[in-house]
């Protein structure tokens, strides 16, 4: 039944991804009156291309410079896609900007985010020295995260699960942060109070653990769950106090991999 649910939640997902999507614009106002329509960054699977316009330019002033269509790259870095060159001389100046196909930008982030990013480096100039900058504050960007196919896998279970359920365990011990714990000495990790941090941790990496070597896909946890170990191995020697640095570095890695425990992650589903 949960799969069910699952495969008819991601047939409504791909619909709605598969609509049309107007993107909402904004309008800045620059020197002289000049205006710049642009779309506001959005979310869409399906764009194709959006519209710029650049208008009440004065009369005999030229508009130059380039649009730049950009896709970000796992490392944030970004890839060019297409420059639009522009030299235009009139009131009002559109232009299409295109995108390529939402399936050919590559994952940034272990939610399966996608983007491209456009910027807009234009002046509106008279000829005789004036020069007005056309772009700032117009940039933007659209994001895409596609719906994955539904997940093979048992289902992940949570730390709560895997400290109640010690029959389910696939193994007789497990290695956190450099150290091996036996089945009976992680549970009982588990089990302290909540006030050091290494226990929120602990808790959360061993049932991420757990869950991926019954079968389910880490494809969306794997660098969180090496980051999480050499966390562990580093601070795992005296308690971790909730606002210390310590926990700084290591809270973004535990809500990672609390949303992998309760299947929020897009690479496996929660169990019944």
């Amino acid at each position: 039944m949960k799969r069910i649910k699952l495969y008819i939640h991601l047939s409504i997902i791909l619909i709605l991804l598969a609509s049309p999507v107007l993107a909402l614009a904004k309008s800045i106002t620059y020197d002289y009156g000049i205006v710049l329509t642009a779309p506001d960054t959005y979310e869409s699977c399906s764009a194709s291309s959006d519209t710029i316009t650049v208008s009440n330019l004065p009369a005999g002033w030229r508009l130059v410079g380039q649009v730049i269509v950009d896709i970000i790259l796992p490392d944030h870095g970004r890839q060019l896609y297409k420059v639009y060159g522009v030299d235009f001389t009139g009131a009002t100046f559109t232009l299409e900007v295109n995108y390529p196909p939402a399936s050919e930008w590559p994952e940034i982030d272990e939610l399966g985010t996608r983007e491209v990013h456009v910027d807009i480096q234009l002046q509106a100039t008279d000829g005789y020295g004036t020069y007005i900058p056309i772009g700032p504050g117009g940039d933007w960007d659209v994001f895409c995260r596609f719906p994955p196919p539904p997940p093979p896998g048992p289902g992940t279970g949570t730390p709560g699960y895997w400290k109640n359920h010690p029959e389910a365990w696939p193994v007789e011990q497990i290695v956190i942060g450099g150290v091996t714990y036996s089945k009976a000495s992680a549970i009982l990790y588990m089990s302290l109070p909540d006030g050091d941090k290494r226990v929120t941790m602990f808790r959360s990496l061993v049932a991420a653990k757990l869950n991926v070597l019954i079968g389910n896909s880490d494809a969306c946890i794997a660098e969180t769950i090496a980051a999480a170990d050499a966390w562990m191995a580093t601070y795992g020697g005296s308690k971790v106090a909730a606002k210390s640095e310590a926990w700084k570095i290591g809270e973004p890695l535990y809500k990672l991999l609390d949303y992998y425990n309760n299947g929020m992650l897009w690479c496996a589903f929660h169990r019944d």
